[in-house]
């Protein structure tokens, strides 16, 4: 496993942090532990200030990305959820 956050592994660790509603960088950082999710994004550990760092170096063509991402999740969610369907989980 590589020690270096790329930006894929920082995308699905954000992604991952947002499903989860973590608020702080230091839950994101200790929830790399768990085996399963070390295993998905290819990172054995990683810190809350390593984390912080790559925040801060993320172009920002990634990070409106996935908050359009996000944003198009969401409303595909409402519009369900007005239909009367409940959200696959």
């Amino acid at each position: 496993m590589s020690s270096e956050l790329k930006t894929n592994q920082l995308t699905l660790l954000i992604s991952h942090a947002q499903l989860q509603e973590f608020k702080a960088l230091r839950k994101i950082s200790s929830s790399v532990q768990s085996d399963q999710l070390s295993q998905a994004i290819d990172l054995e550990s990683i810190s809350h200030s390593q984390i912080s760092r790559r925040l801060r170096a993320l172009p920002i063509k990634v990070s409106e990305m996935l908050i359009q991402k996000r944003f198009a999740c969401l409303n595909k969610d409402e519009i369900l959820a007005n239909k009367g369907f409940e959200k696959d989980l």
